[in-house]
């Protein structure tokens, strides 16, 4: 028996790795594709039993603009998320999610450096692997440290979010309560429409 499930496990393992080159060569393809240059390296950054993780570094990459920094010029790399679960039942509606908020915390250009804005990445991509059974998602990485601004910051900026009026890019075209697509809190689905 112990033999059987090693080998079980060895043929497990070797499918893995066939499906995640496969997935390494798509997301390589997308970066070509994209204007991004080509693959400098990749840092793991974890698993879980649904989805990998890592951080990208590309010869060209896209200048920071995240909601907090206003676009500051500098460049950032790329936090990846892989599954072998399709777009649709993974990343979806997380994309979705990801960018509407991306909208409603976006500093205006009349708002200050240190106005109250919530720091979230920007969405590159989300879709399935065309060569491979699974999907990926491709958001700006951040790095995390202390916060300066404190819980009253993050209260106002919290109520700037839902204060946000509902459009098409904020991700309520229909002014309903709720999200318009089903996501998911970890591997396990979350229906919302």
């Amino acid at each position: 028996a112990t033999s059987f499930l090693h080998r079980h496990n060895s043929i497990r393992n070797h499918q893995s790795k066939i499906r995640m080159s496969t997935m390494d060569n798509e997301i390589s393809k997308w970066v070509e594709k994209s204007g991004y240059g080509t693959i400098v390296s990749s840092e793991s950054l974890g698993s879980s039993d649904w989805a990998s993780f890592r951080r990208l570094f590309v010869t060209n990459p896209p200048p920071k603009t995240t909601s907090s920094t206003g676009g500051d010029g500098e460049s950032t790399s790329f936090f990846i998320k892989t599954s072998f679960k399709s777009n649709e039942d993974m990343f979806e509606g997380e994309a979705l999610a990801l960018k509407a908020l991306y909208e409603c915390s976006s500093r205006n250009e009349d708002e200050e450096e240190d106005d109250d804005v919530l720091c979230i990445p920007q969405v590159f991509y989300s879709g399935n692997c065309k060569d491979c059974r699974g999907s990926f998602l491709v958001m700006e990485y951040l790095k995390f440290g202390s916060s300066r601004s404190g819980q009253k910051n993050l209260g106002r900026a919290m109520a700037k979010l839902h204060l946000a009026a509902a459009s098409e890019e904020n991700g309520n075209p229909e002014n309903k309560y709720g999200f318009p697509v089903n996501n998911t809190i970890g591997g396990t689905l979350q229906q919302n429409s």
